[in-house]
């Protein structure tokens, strides 16, 4: 039997396939949840951002990220340093009630020094079933800590994090990561220094707009750590 000109035992295996596919990508951001959920890290690393957040000549500080990991914001709960992801303590009734919040996106006016971009997502953002916060199709996104049991929660997605390499790019205009990266090239635009650690310039995306933001201005300066800066640009 066709339909359409196409045979219907073909259709059904593209379509057995592309169930596979997204039960596959479903099964390693699960596992990659459950690999960074980890209490014991240190984070005495990060100190410098402390010192910057009391530095008094220093208007604002903006942390953009491509980790999936809860580090960084471990590093600021423990220092006792006030920040913006993105997420607010909606007054709507909601499950498991203070221990979610929901995405907001306001980066812009919200009047904090600190603001923590996660550009390829994080291990505790779901699609939640609900009108709470800023509502998609009957879902919102929102932030779950860590000690909640998902199984209480009306979920609708594993978790929202980016992984593999160049599909990236693709999930920029999709889903919260439209929102992401809108303010990240807002934020990006107001900033004169960007200071580069621990990233591979291997996403397209984020390239394009370093590249598009160091030449705006001639003003714009990158500091790089890395500990051969060289070999590193060579394979980006």
């Amino acid at each position: 039997m066709k339909r359409k000109g196409k045979n219907i035992k073909e259709i059904n295996s593209k379509k057995l396939l592309s169930r596979i596919a997204s039960m596959t990508v479903n099964y390693i951001n699960d596992i990659t949840r459950q690999l960074l959920q980890k209490d014991n890290i240190s984070t005495g690393y990060l100190s410098f951002i402390k010192e910057i957040s009391e530095d008094k000549g220093v208007n604002f500080l903006n942390i953009f990220t491509l980790n999936h990991d809860r580090v960084i914001e471990k590093f600021l709960k423990n220092s006792n340093i006030n920040y913006y992801d993105g997420f607010v303590v909606s007054k709507n009734k909601r499950p498991a009630g203070d221990c979610i919040r929901v995405w907001q996106s306001d980066f812009i006016n919200n009047g904090q020094k600190i603001k923590l971009l996660k550009l390829h997502g994080s291990i505790d953002w779901f699609k939640i079933k609900g009108n709470c916060g800023k509502s998609y199709q009957g879902y919102y996104f929102a932030q779950v800590e860590d000690n909640l049991n998902l199984q209480d929660i009306p979920l609708v997605s594993h978790p929202l994090i980016l992984t593999g390499r160049f599909n990236k790019i693709l999930e920029y205009n999709r889903s919260i990561y439209v929102d992401l990266h809108y303010n990240f090239y807002r934020l990006l635009s107001d900033t004169d220094i960007l200071l580069i650690s621990g990233y591979s310039f291997n996403d397209k995306g984020i390239n394009s707009w370093i590249i598009n933001w160091m030449y705006a201005e001639e003003r714009h300066r990158i500091i790089f750590i890395h500990p051969g800066p060289e070999k590193c640009i060579k394979k980006a």
